[in-house]
């Protein structure tokens, strides 16, 4: 029973493409507008309910690039608000992944109030990160500096158009359905 159970421990796991996650970092660039990446992260289905990076299949990599919209109309406590263009730069996946329209859906990136997360990256200065994927506003998650997690310190609490932000997901999708 012990050489079964040993066998099951070290098989590969399943890496079919099941979940996305998309992290996004932008930086400000002149006139208000924005410069980034949002990386689309695939996993297979092992992979919610761990978050083990054992289950990567692979990722594609998008660049964004974003003018001020007008009004911030996300939620009543939106600050700042972008129209994006998202441009496919890079993939590491199979060929079957290439060119699946959920990487190109970005449509309008935003800005809020302080985050709701009981438990913020990094609390006091984490706010709430809208996505609009052609469906409407959606909490797409975190938001917050981007020297925080490089060790720098900061002042900004919310974007203040001088420090690249990262957008932290805290959802996920799952893919083919």
């Amino acid at each position: 029973m012990s050489i079964l159970l040993s066998l099951m421990a070290c098989a590969p796991p399943d890496l079919t493409p099941t979940w996305a996650y998309d992290p996004i970092w932008i930086e400000p660039i002149g006139d208000g507008g924005i410069h980034g990446f949002e990386t689309w992260e695939i996993f297979g289905p092992g992979w919610q309910g761990h978050y083990n990076d054992r289950y990567y299949v692979c990722s594609v990599v998008v660049q964004v690039d974003g003018t001020p919209a007008d009004p911030c109309d996300a939620e009543d406590g939106c600050t700042y608000a972008w129209d994006v263009t998202p441009t496919p730069a890079q993939s590491d996946c199979p060929h079957s992944l290439d060119g699946d329209p959920l990487f190109e859906t970005l449509e309008r990136i935003a800005f809020g109030g302080p985050t709701v997360d009981p438990d913020p990256p990094w609390p006091g200065q984490t706010v709430v990160g809208y996505a609009d994927y052609g469906n409407g506003w959606e909490v797409h998650g975190d938001a917050y500096p981007e020297a925080l997690d490089d060790g720098g310190r900061t002042d900004a609490i919310t974007w203040d158009g001088t420090e690249p932000f990262l957008m932290v997901p805290t959802s996920s999708f799952q893919l083919g359905k």
